[in-house]
């Protein structure tokens, strides 16, 4: 199972480098991001989830606050279907600097299982902006591995998710993703991410460098 999980981060390790060839015209940024998750469990199989995030741009400028508020319920054991509200503060720090708020509503369908210590997990996310003349509305698709290492509370993983616009029925994006998780006990996680974003639609590479602190209650 070990061999397994390491081909498979091999292949990921592959696509990003396949990503990465840089033309002249392929623009690339990096970003990071720091995020807090609390979850507080309520009956009848119920939670409330409450999630904000800090976006920093690559010279550690603030780019954008944003919050993500819902609730999740889990009818049966590794299924959960969610609901969220997103509330953005977008800034921009450059010569005229612009703060802009947005908001977006968001519905996910979700599985995870275990295999032995291995935890591969799928989710769809639908996407919709809300308060526009146009609003953008998108599915994300998104899979993920990861395995715990034995005799200890250390989780790496890898993911792949897919962002399609609807109006246009184009693939936007292709996301992949490397990351460790540490369990510190039951109700508290921490885990560190990097993301590559590899755009379709228009020249740009994005390296995103995460931190997540994960709590229940």
């Amino acid at each position: 199972m070990l061999k397994l999980f390491s081909i498979c981060s091999l292949v990921l390790l592959f696509a990003f480098f396949t990503f990465t060839v840089n033309g002249e015209d392929i623009e690339n940024e990096q970003q990071y991001r720091l995020t807090y998750t609390a979850s507080i469990e309520l009956p009848h199989d119920l939670s409330f989830d409450l999630t904000p995030e800090l976006r920093l741009n690559d010279d550690f400028g603030l780019n954008r606050f944003q919050n993500d508020a819902g609730f999740a319920y889990s009818p049966f054991k590794g299924f959960s279907v969610s609901s969220y509200y997103r509330f953005m503060l977008n800034s921009n720090y450059g010569k005229e600097p612009k703060h802009e708020i947005s908001h977006s509503a968001m519905a996910n369908l979700a599985y995870k299982t275990k295999i032995e210590r291995f935890r591969p997990s799928v989710r769809l996310r639908y996407m919709a902006a809300l308060g526009e003349s146009n609003p953008e509305h998108l599915f994300r698709y998104k899979g993920a591995l990861k395995y715990n290492i034995k005799k200890s509370d250390i989780s790496p993983g890898i993911a792949f998710e897919v962002f399609h616009l609807l109006e246009t029925n184009v693939l936007e994006k292709y996301r992949t993703a490397i990351f460790v998780e540490y369990e510190i006990n039951k109700n508290n996680c921490v885990a560190a991410e990097y993301k590559f974003d590899y755009f379709k639609t228009e020249y740009l590479n994005r390296h995103i460098f995460q931190v997540v602190y994960e709590m229940k209650f």
